[in-house]
């Protein structure tokens, strides 16, 4: 049995610069998975007075800065972003990182953050949590 270990990055209170040589200084000692969050503020809120960085535009970051680890978010919120978006934006990311993506996906554990315009498909069941790694797209020249 082979032991993995892998870091859960928030991505807030720390310069880009900084989060940068960090994935690149863990990518390079062997961490084999670097994860960041899918937070829109703040945790714990502080009102907005502090670095923090959205994550998918982070990921395609990570993806380039890194070369070995396995990448990904710890989870996608669905009701975040549209799922066909989502599908498209895993795609992208997975040819960055050159097949080291891994989608984390679910309708998440506290209904109460559920903005009341957010729908959710009826064949997602409230419990239900998919983590699976996305098929690589064909290129396209």
């Amino acid at each position: 049995m082979t032991i993995q270990l892998g870091f859960h990055i928030g991505q807030q209170n720390i310069a880009l610069s900084d989060l940068r040589a960090l994935w690149r200084r863990l990518d390079q000692n062997g961490a084999d998975w670097i994860s960041l969050w899918d937070h829109f503020y703040e945790a714990p809120p502080a009102g907005g007075t502090q670095d923090h960085f959205e994550a998918v535009s982070l990921l395609g970051a990570l993806a380039a800065d890194t070369q070995n680890a396995r990448i990904g978010c710890l989870v996608f919120y669905v009701g975040y972003r549209n799922p066909a978006l989502l599908a498209k934006v895993a795609s992208s990311i997975d040819h960055i990182a050159n097949g080291r993506f891994e989608l984390g996906w679910a309708p998440a554990g506290m209904p109460k953050r559920l903005p009341p315009t957010v729908l959710i498909s009826p064949l997602l069941a409230p419990d239900w949590i998919c983590s699976m790694r996305p098929q690589r797209s064909s290129r396209v020249s």
